[in-house]
């Protein structure tokens, strides 16, 4: 066993290496002299607001959005800026284009300063992104999308003016009000049909097979973010049955019938899958 002597300057050594480390990496921490921890953190289907995309660029590959929004910014989530429902802020976005290289997506969001800050995440229609750049003046933070991501959502979709619904990851003294959402979409929904039930507005959505074999009825689905609940179950789809509210303050109010949706099953089914399969497969091996 080591002596506390020993010990206590192996410690020291680590933690000039952690300094010198950050000091080198200052001006990527804001100035602030440490690096900002990236974690795992999950989302609950809870759209905050609606932002809009100020303007794209797209790499071979790739893209990055800058977005605008009033509320995320704001750690209370109280309204603070003005937000850009018609149209495009030009003036953030003449601010805040040398800032948008190749590759990159530009999404605007009417957005304050204090909520978010860069390596955040933030749900953009239901897809997971890393704030890349924020700018408080302009009320923007800009956010790659990779390949993969492209492929596999509705992002490149995405014009200047889009909406999007965005949501800031949990935070630890949040409150639960939707289900866990990790923002890493399953596929793309496509909406088959719209009608009026009162006040409720029932969506039926087609998706494969390989997303319906997660849906449960009266399941938790998320729908371009939102945290829904199934309501049925039709040949190759199902269907979801929204109040007005939740229409009205996500970008459900601008779909229509085939307007395509991304769709993130939940997620305690797929692990159960994982879990039983493997488990299956080591009885038949006859090791369980």
């Amino acid at each position: 066993m080591p002596d506390r002597t020993e010990v206590k300057a192996r410690r020291k050594r680590e933690e000039m290496q952690v300094s010198d480390k950050n000091s080198r990496f200052a001006g990527l921490a804001g100035g602030r002299g440490k690096i900002r921890k990236r974690k795992k953190l999950m989302f609950t289907g809870i759209v905050e607001e609606i932002g809009y995309v100020v303007s794209i660029r797209h790499g071979p590959a790739s893209a990055a959005l800058a977005i605008q929004a009033e509320k995320i910014f704001d750690g209370g989530g109280s309204v603070c800026g003005t937000a850009v429902r018609n149209g495009v802020d030009h003036a953030a976005a003449n601010a805040f284009g040398a800032a948008v290289g190749n590759g990159t997506y530009r999404v605007t969001a009417a957005v304050s300063s204090c909520g978010v800050a860069v390596g955040d995440s933030i749900c953009t229609n239901g897809v997971c992104l890393t704030a890349t750049s924020v700018d408080p003046e302009a009320k923007v933070f800009t956010a790659d999308v990779m390949n993969a991501t492209l492929k596999r959502s509705t992002l490149g979709e995405l014009q200047t003016g889009s909406p999007v619904d965005l949501e800031r990851a949990m935070s630890a003294n949040g409150r639960f009000g939707g289900h866990i959402v990790s923002g890493h979409i399953d596929g793309v929904g496509r909406i088959s049909a719209m009608h009026r039930d009162d006040i409720a507005i029932w969506y039926e959505i087609k998706a494969s097979p390989d997303i319906m074999k997660y849906v449960v009825e009266k399941g938790s689905i998320a729908i371009e973010g939102i945290s829904l609940t199934v309501a049925g179950l039709r040949n190759g789809g199902f269907a979801v049955s929204v109040i007005p509210h939740t229409q009205e303050e996500t970008v459900l109010v601008t779909k229509h019938v085939n307007s395509r949706v991304n769709l993130e099953c939940d997620i305690i089914g797929k692990y159960v899958e994982r879990f039983t399969g493997a488990y299956a497969e080591l009885l038949r091996r006859g090791i369980g």
